[in-house]
């Protein structure tokens, strides 16, 4: 399981050149390798200073959303760097998506 290392900077919005330390009053920086917020994942050099960061992006096939194409429920999957594709259909000829408002299916009714 991973561990929830906190990190602290005296600037009010990380990037590159900012420093990061271990401790609140910022005594002690960051050891030299990787860290992430969750959104933004930072390198930093042996003096705890932030030299690149990247966007995350959520791996290969995860999960994203799921919608309609034509009358097939199917799901959207990420590609790992920052897109998505169609995937796997979930249902097909869902009543979901052929008669409210996701495919072209659906009729009036008697007149």
């Amino acid at each position: 399981m991973a561990q929830c290392i906190y990190f602290f900077s005296t600037c009010s919005s990380l990037g590159v050149g900012c420093y990061l330390y271990t401790d609140p009053k910022r005594t002690t920086t960051v050891g030299a390798g990787w860290v992430s917020d969750g959104t933004t994942s930072y390198q930093i050099n042996s003096s705890g200073l932030i030299i690149s960061a990247s966007t995350c992006y959520p791996p290969y096939g995860t999960f994203l959303y799921s919608q309609c194409d034509v009358c097939d429920l199917v799901a959207i999957r990420a590609d790992g760097y920052g897109g998505s594709y169609q995937a796997e259909v979930i249902q097909y000829n869902t009543d979901a998506c052929c008669f409210y408002g996701g495919g072209g299916g659906g009729g009036g009714g008697l007149q």
